[in-house]
């Protein structure tokens, strides 16, 4: 009987801790399934992070390709540019936006551009290898 109440009670928490995810779904959003894989990756990285599940074979091998996969999901999601590629010429540019200085102008777009597109593939690759790794370990991890 008690059993019963500790289980239905975890299983009401775990509900109540994804309703806010789910109330910020929007039609648009393709980032969403990340969003719901990432608590529960997190969830799950809790478990594997506990000393008594220790004994299960390869928990700590476990614990760290979850905290790597849920690093890399995060680095897809975030905003800012990738932490693991440093963009020195990231800085505005500083000039004045005379008209006929144009050529100038479309340089930096240019290069701004360029930036963009890099740390968008940065950005790709990151969610590749995470799904990737998910599709490969899944067994194991929810075993």
């Amino acid at each position: 009987m008690f059993r019963w109440i500790g289980r239905k009670y975890k299983q009401i928490k775990s509900i109540i801790s994804i309703i806010p995810i789910l109330f910020n779904d929007h039609d648009w959003d393709g980032v969403y399934l990340v969003y719901i894989m990432l608590w529960k990756l997190k969830r799950m990285q809790k478990f594997w992070s506990n000393p008594k599940n220790y004994h299960i074979v390869g928990g700590p091998k476990i614990y760290a390709q979850i905290s790597h996969t849920i690093w890399e999901l995060e680095q897809y999601i975030s905003d800012s540019p990738s932490p693991k590629y440093k963009f020195t010429d990231m800085e505005p540019p500083e000039h004045e936006f005379n008209f006929p200085r144009t050529e100038q102008i479309q340089k930096e777009f240019e290069r701004w551009a360029k930036l963009t597109e890099y740390d968008y593939q940065i950005k790709e690759e990151f969610k590749r290898n995470a799904f990737e790794r998910i599709s490969k370990k899944i067994n194991k991890w929810w075993d």
